[in-house]
């Protein structure tokens, strides 16, 4: 038995007050050790209850245990027990709960954020300690910052309930989290908060609204999601690979690989190891000796791993770094190509765009400047691999090579490219067939093209795109507008590198122009030319726009005239100013009668304060929509928070005398109202639905809840037991027979239904038929287990509900064939011909 492991096991034995020093010792000894798997299985088992302990000195202790011991590798049933027992110490106040808070930071890297969050998000609504809310909020903003592919989605709902906690610690965590998701994606944010906080949304926009991005400072700024096809990517991405990172200036100073490496390393906060990334080409461009460069560039072994990263934001900016080192060093970097390119060929694979594209444009850019022996081996060896895009990645390498290489280098090239026009893949052999003559010689391709273009590489055009960026930029720095204007009106310069001084440009000029005519050129030839890359702009525009109305609407209609009235009233439904609500209530006006589209202005206009501002608006938005729904006039008003909805209606009510009608003295409830104005649309509630179902003394409510559901385009899961509940509800039957209509509508076919209707199957004749239907129109293994989960009801069925009962084995016979009604037992002889005669009723009924 090894010391280690003597030691790791008195742990448990020991006084408390000597745990510290006999961690102290272990760590000493760890780091010296090559540990075995049973002696890293013991120390993981002798940490856990450290962290739990009831003194201070020893749950530290076995923090620094457990931090030792993810340096060195953990194996998953230490980390699913870890994620269990930091619970309690993320609920101790002080230094204990930051301690829990950095190992879970550690955690999540290795669980991945969404595994941690299911267990702890739960937690908040159950907690009765602030410290533990608050601890969980802090990891989660660490987690969004960190992993800017974080789907947040389904934890947002019990995130947005803790802006209103008592604790304001946990308040103001919580608005931070939604300040970052809302600042990435505003519109489906808003629709979220109004979604689930109606009541509260006006409240929740409030303070979001002071929360406005700033200028990009931090590459966790850069990682905002935006929404792009596909083709806009590939045009951004090969826009970016053109020029790469041409903004960052050359460091003349010797580079400190060994800290920079440190700093790449896989434990280091992304965002750091992108600024590491950076500094590494800051040097390339301002070191004197290319080749000592390139040979003390062998210690930073951990770039590889950015290059590997699975977050898209980090390897795309490894791949753009590589590329532009490679352009300042040159042919002396070849020593370094085994330990890189290889790796970044196999990403050629991947199944996102971003990576795949990027990884490809990295290679071809660093085949442009980079060659030698080692680049020219690892490109005939991905000839051969089995990855079509990396045998068409090495295609293209060669074909760029055969131009800008020596002679000598590429002499076998043209004989390995005619090969390739055999290749088992049709995507390489259509491409190697469009570059080569019928002589064999090779066309020359422009990389930085999509594959479906083909133009001989121009290197003047480069050097003048680069040529004009920088006086771009120089530009931009001296505010020097009626120059950007020009220039951008005059040439097609590469702006994606400066989209964001671009924008805070526009922002500043929209505000404080001392010449509106040069600022309206401005921002008319960024949108017209530039539409793709400033799209996800919009939004900071809309919320910048000046007080001045004639200036605000000149911005608003270069949006619109490009983008689109309709898509740039979803943007300006989020403003405070009035102009741009009047806007939009113009717009619904002007357009083909849409009461979605106008209640939606209507409420904003509302919830914004505007009223009495744009009565005259109001009023004709009502006329249109009681025009053409009276549901939807009703709906809308009864969706208006009572609080503001008399002064409301005291503004519209003399010219409009329907509303006074059925709101002042009719009374109508609002959960009717609520229940119509789902009617038709894929946003329902579920919580109002269930309160139909709890209204004993009136059916209408309930089969309003239940047009709801059969009018709803897609299944959700909460049908199912929301109508067998109506379903049984034998002392109403209009109620049971429209949700056994509804059912058939609705559930018919989709995934699962049949299993859950089985387990929640009772002796009821309505219920019993409508699994006789979902059974004939399952899966065969659905309707499999189905039948064996109700086997026993059905059984029992027998004597009371015997035609129902009998309808559910015939469906199992059509369904799964005779042997699957042996587990219902012997059957008399009228009971069979009534089987065999429902036989063909039932089949009539498949889908299948």
């Amino acid at each position: 038995m090894s010391k280690i492991t003597i030691k790791a096991q008195s742990l448990q034995k020991i006084k408390p007050d000597s745990i510290p020093k006999t961690v102290d010792e272990l760590i000493k000894d760890i780091g010296t050790a090559n540990l075995s798997e049973d002696e890293i299985e013991i120390l993981c088992s002798a940490a856990l209850p450290l962290i739990e302990a009831p003194l201070p000195a020893t749950g530290r202790a076995g923090f620094k245990l457990c931090n030792v011991l993810f340096e060195i590798g953990t194996p998953n049933s230490f980390k699913e027990q870890l994620l269990n027992k930091l619970k309690v110490p993320l609920s101790i106040k002080g230094p204990t709960s930051e301690l829990a808070i950095e190992l879970s930071q550690k955690l999540i890297h290795e669980i991945t954020p969404v595994t941690f969050f299911d267990k702890y998000i739960k937690q908040i609504p159950k907690s009765k300690t602030p410290i533990l809310k608050h601890s969980v909020l802090k990891i989660f903003l660490y987690a969004i910052n960190t992993f800017p592919e974080f789907k947040t989605k389904q934890f947002l709902e019990v995130i947005l309930n803790c802006t209103t906690d008592n604790n304001p610690d946990v308040r103001k965590t919580a608005l931070e989290i939604i300040g970052i998701v809302y600042n990435r994606n505003p519109n489906s944010m808003t629709k979220f908060i109004k979604t689930h906080f109606p009541n509260n949304f006006t409240e929740i926009i409030a303070k979001l609204a002071g929360k406005t991005p700033q200028k990009t400072e931090t590459f966790a700024d850069l990682s905002t999601v935006v929404d792009l096809t596909p083709e806009e990517i590939e045009k951004q991405t090969i826009q970016e690979f053109r020029n790469p990172l041409p903004n960052i200036q050359p460091d003349k100073r010797p580079c400190p690989f060994e800290i920079i490496n440190n700093q790449l390393s896989r434990d280091v906060d992304w965002s750091i190891r992108m600024e590491n990334l950076t500094k590494l080409v800051s040097h390339a461009r301002g070191f004197a000796d290319k080749r000592q460069y390139a040979s003390d560039f062998r210690k930073a072994d951990n770039f590889i791993n950015c290059v590997l990263d699975a977050r898209s934001t980090l390897a795309k900016h490894a791949f753009l770094c590589l590329a532009a080192i490679a352009r300042a060093i040159g042919p002396p970097f070849d020593i370094n190509t085994a330990n890189l390119v290889t790796g970044i060929f196999s990403r050629t694979n991947h199944s996102a765009l971003i990576i795949s594209l990027s990884a490809e444009l990295c290679i071809l850019k660093y085949v442009e400047f980079v060659w030698g022996k080692n680049i020219k081996s690892v490109i005939l060896n991905c000839c051969n691999v089995e990855s079509a895009h990396s045998r068409l990645t090495a295609a293209k390498a060669m074909i760029i090579a055969a131009e800008k290489w020596p002679q000598d280098l590429t002499k076998d090239f043209p004989l390995n490219l005619r090969k390739m026009t055999k290749d088992k893949s049709d995507l390489v052999r259509d491409f190697i067939s469009k570059q080569l003559t019928e002589t064999g010689e090779i066309i020359y391709l422009n990389y930085c093209q999509s594959n479906e273009e083909e133009i001989k590489v121009s290197t003047n055009v480069e050097i003048k795109e680069h040529t004009e960026t920088n006086k771009l930029s120089s530009y931009i720095q001296h505010k020097d507008i009626e120059n950007i204007v020009t220039l951008l009106e005059t040439e097609d310069i590469d702006v994606s590198d400066l989209i964001q001084n671009l924008s805070d440009f526009v922002i500043v000029e929209m505000n404080e122009a001392q010449d509106e005519e040069i600022s309206i050129r401005y921002m008319t030839v960024l949108i017209n030319k530039y539409a793709a890359l400033f799209k996800p702009k919009i939004q900071e525009f809309i919320n910048e726009l000046p007080d001045d109305q004639n200036r605000g609407l000149k911005y608003i209609d270069i949006l619109s005239s490009k983008y689109g009235k309709l898509e740039i009233m979803k943007y300006l439904m989020n403003s405070t100013l009035i102009y741009s609500h009047r806007y939009c209530a113009e717009v619904a006006l002007s357009l083909p009668l849409d009461p979605e589209l106008s209640s939606k202005v209507v409420k904003n206009i509302i919830i914004c304060g505007f009223s009495k501002s744009l009565e005259s608006e109001l009023k004709r938005l009502m006329k249109n929509i009681y025009s053409c729904s009276k549901i939807a006039a009703e709906a809308l008003i009864g969706s208006i928070p009572v609080n503001t909805r008399q002064d409301f209606l005291d503004t519209i009510c003399n010219d409009i005398p329907f509303l006074k009608n059925t709101f002042v003295e009719q009374k109508t409830s609002d959960l009717v109202l609520k229940l119509k104005l789902m009617i038709g649309v894929n946003d329902i509630d579920q919580i109002i639905l269930q309160k139909a179902l709890e209204q004993n003394d009136s059916i209408e409510e309930k089969l309003l809840a239940i047009a709801v559901i059969r009018s709803h385009p897609t299944f959700l899961d909460f049908f199912v037991p929301f109508l067998l509940n109506c379903i049984n509800d034998n002392e109403n039957p209009v109620v049971c027979g429209a949700a056994s209509n509804a059912f058939h509508k609705r559930c018919d076919g989709n995934d699962g239904v049949c299993i859950y209707f089985a387990k929640e199957l009772k002796q009821d004749k309505n219920q019993l038929n409508a699994f006789a239907k979902s059974i004939v129109c399952a899966k065969q293994e659905e309707a499999n287990e189905s039948i064996h989960i109700a086997c026993e009801v059905i059984k029992n069925s027998l004597s009371m509900f015997k035609f129902s009962a009998l309808t559910c084995i015939a469906a199992s016979i059509a369904k799964l064939g005779e042997d699957s009604a042996k587990i219902f037992g012997e059957f008399e002889e009228n009971d069979i011909k009534l089987i065999q005669s429902l036989l063909s009723t039932v089949s009539k009924n498949s889908i299948v």
